[in-house]
């Protein structure tokens, strides 16, 4: 399934635990609402702007097809925009949450709202491609407009990959079929909340197995790379260098530092000793893997994390 972006925000001086409250609460309405997310959160305007750093860094990591700000409380506007400016070629999110009534009648709020409002005027300035969406105290959470705009930003993703002429596999009831993309409409409609682009599909059914009006799997490949080095998505990991730029690095083992050696500043204590960082670039993915383009040679063996084995504190090692 693929994935949506959310980073959660609350000024400096708003207590922590409130907005990281607000912000899992938000996230768990999306999760129920299905959908798939990348979320980082809290995000302050901490004046060294670390958590904007680790926001981005750990954003980087993945891929997503829209980006969801969610504003718990106030937040100056560069704080937001710091993060937002790496994924202005998305569709975007903003979404204000609200305040919450006390026991006692009293309304307290951390100014989402105002925050939101602030930004929404720089985002359209700015031309980014945004819905705007805010919570009201007492009313329904926002969440399923904000899910159906996701919805509808993966569909879109998808379909600039379809194209006349494409091959299409299809399953029905494990019955594997075949079919050829004759047509798809750029015009949605919209049923439940999700997003349709109508796409004929022409199918040899003269074996009769397909049947009018039955639900089918399909695939198709929007992209590849043919004799290429790929390694689990989860070997790459997001870390800014010595000079604060993001980079993606994966672990190689090696007897002796390597010549391409990259100088991270990151905690690497989880690092097992004979695993070297190297800055790589990058090509296409799919949920499983990732190809590589330059940086490491084919054989090495590299880190992808540590485990939990059984408890005894181990460190398991995936090649």
């Amino acid at each position: 399934m693929k994935k949506i972006g959310f980073v959660g925000f609350g000024e400096v001086n708003t207590p922590v635990d409130v907005i990281v409250k607000k912000c899992s609460d938000a996230v768990s309405e999306l999760e129920r609402e299905g959908l798939d997310l990348v979320k980082v959160f809290p995000v302050s305007d901490d004046y060294e702007e670390n958590d904007v750093k680790r926001a981005v860094s750990e954003l980087s990591a993945e891929k997503f097809e829209a980006l969801i700000l969610c504003i718990a409380g106030w937040i100056p506007t560069h704080a937001v925009i710091k993060v937002a400016e790496h994924y202005r070629h998305l569709p975007v999110v903003l979404w204000g949450l609200c305040g919450w009534y006390e026991d006692d009648g009293r309304l307290v709020t951390t100014a989402d709202q105002a925050g939101t409002t602030a930004l929404r005027k720089v985002l359209s300035d700015l031309g980014y491609k945004f819905k705007y969406v805010y919570d009201i105290v007492g009313n329904q959470s926002g969440a399923k407009k904000v899910s159906q705009y996701c919805r509808a930003a993966i569909a879109a993703s998808e379909l600039r990959h379809a194209k006349a002429g494409m091959m299409v596999d299809i399953n029905l009831w494990d019955n594997q079929m075949f079919g050829t993309i004759e047509s798809v409409s750029l015009t949605a409609t919209s049923e439940n909340g999700v997003a349709r682009f109508p796409m004929v599909i022409s199918v040899d059914n003269s074996e009769g197995k397909l049947m009018s009006g039955a639900y089918v799997d399909y695939s198709f490949t929007a992209s590849q790379s043919d004799d290429c080095l790929v390694v689990p998505i989860q070997c790459v990991k997001s870390a800014q260098d010595v000079n604060g730029e993001s980079v993606k690095v994966l672990f190689v083992q090696s007897d002796a530092a390597p010549e391409n050696l990259a100088e991270l500043s990151m905690d690497l204590s989880e690092v097992p000793e004979g695993f070297w960082p190297v800055v790589v670039e990058t090509g296409i993915s799919d949920s499983y893997n990732v190809e590589i383009l330059s940086g490491v040679d084919e054989g090495v063996f590299v880190f992808a994390g540590t485990v939990d084995n059984g408890g005894t504190g181990g460190i398991g090692l995936y090649f």
